[in-house]
């Protein structure tokens, strides 16, 4: 029986989306591994997947001092890579080697992004076939929709691919300390920045990310794939009679939640914040407390229910408008559930879905956590629930992405990588 192995630094949403394609696979007759967190064994073992553990647990550093200082960078993205930077060279050296040696056993190994410089290390030291599964566009093109920082964010331009290959010069300054360590440990040479993203481009790739959301461009390599979202719904659960009772009391609520998001701002003062933003638009709310502890020990008026956790798959089609921090995997759960989105982006990716559901016409402007007040999120509340056109727009690409089928569409590219 193959074995692959699913090399997935991050947090539940990060996590997540292998976890999916790893059951698909398991069920096509592959023994499939999960190397993650610690904090996610039970769950990954519940599941029926083998597990390896990382000893760098981002959920746990988000929730330091230095975690929430990264967090708080979200309008300045500068000061939040050198900051990430400085933690990646800190914490990352020991679940680097961790993931090269939990591949060098693979018939396949396959990388989330950050674990992609690490994957390429087994692959060139161990002989292991190494593919990469990302839920973030990084391959350079022209094409703004697919481009973090694009310079020309209206139209097709070299300016774009070139903001592309900055891009990937971070990702080689953000790895670069770890691997000059880890590299020598197992007996390979030093590599530079050029040689390291010639590597990178000749990976085969696949995007879990809707064709309706990030087109894929037509400049890409063919082994540079789109595939659709990677959803894992989980059926199983029952939801609180308390909930489902304050659903019933009025109309559609609206989520606000930040997931694993952390910040240094007092989660009281955030919570207050968006009480208040929900008080001026009229809005009953289901607030998420997550890790950032929104909600924790203040008084919540009869029209806000506070979860510690549900479904998205379940819970999001009952909201009139979802606020969250823009995470990939809950972006994606958002615009699937046919309602608007607000982003409050806090870090990484999120400026970028937070701009890309702008640009759909789904949701509003982003509100970067730095910025976040009462009256920037009562207006873009407002108009997530009062604006007939982004509720229409959001409803018919929610359909759209509920037609595709993103699981079998990457799994039949995995086999077909592994046969070949």
């Amino acid at each position: 029986m193959k074995h692959i192995v699913f090399l997935a630094y991050g947090t539940r949403g990060d996590v997540q989306p292998y976890v999916t394609l790893g059951l698909a696979l398991q069920a096509r007759g592959y023994r499939v591994s999960i190397a993650a967190s610690e904090v996610f064994a039970a769950w990954i073992d519940e599941l029926g997947l083998g597990f390896l553990p990382l000893s760098f647990d981002i959920i746990e550093l988000m929730n330091t001092a230095e975690g929430k200082k990264w967090a708080s960078y979200g309008s300045k993205p500068l000061l939040g890579l050198r900051w990430a930077k400085r933690l990646a060279s800190k914490y990352a050296s020991a679940s680097a080697l961790e993931l090269i040696n939990y591949a060098r056993d693979a018939d396949l190994a396959i990388s989330s992004l950050t674990a992609i410089p690490f994957g390429d290390c087994a692959a060139e030291r161990y002989g292991v076939k190494h593919m990469a599964a990302i839920l973030f566009p990084i391959a350079p093109t022209g094409d703004p929709r697919a481009v973090a920082v694009p310079f020309r964010p209206k139209t097709y331009s070299r300016l774009n691919w070139f903001s592309c290959v900055i891009s990937e010069w971070i990702l080689w300054w953000m790895s670069n300390d770890v691997l000059k360590t880890i590299r020598a440990e197992i007996g390979l040479p030093p590599i530079n920045r050029q040689t390291l993203i010639k590597r990178m481009r000749q990976i085969p790739t696949i995007h879990g990310i809707s064709e309706h959301v990030v087109p894929r461009p037509k400049d890409w390599p063919a082994h540079v794939q789109n595939t659709g979202y990677w959803f894992l719904d989980e059926n199983g659960w029952t939801p609180p009679q308390d909930l489902l009772d304050f659903l019933d009391a009025g109309a559609p609520p609206v989520y606000v939640g930040f997931g694993s998001m952390s910040s240094t701002r007092d989660p009281k003062e955030v919570t207050r914040v968006i009480l208040g933003a929900l008080e001026q638009t009229g809005q009953r709310g289901v607030l998420l407390g997550g890790w950032a502890g929104l909600g924790e020990d203040i008084p919540l008026p009869p029209t806000v229910y506070r979860i510690d956790s549900a479904p998205h798959s379940w819970l999001f089609p009952r909201m009139a408008a979802i606020v969250h921090h823009g995470g990939a995997g809950t972006t994606a759960a958002g615009l699937r559930a046919g309602r608007p989105n607000v982003i409050v982006p806090h870090l990484g990716d999120q400026p970028f879905w937070g701009r890309r559901v702008h640009e759909l016409g789904v949701g509003p402007k982003p509100v970067f956590i730095d910025k976040l007040n009462t009256k920037r999120l009562a207006l873009a509340i407002r108009q997530a629930v009062s604006d007939t056109t982004m509720q229409a727009r959001a409803a018919q690409l929610g359909e759209q992405i509920r037609q595709e089928n993103g699981v079998q569409v990457a799994v039949d590219i995995i086999e077909r990588y592994l046969a070949d």
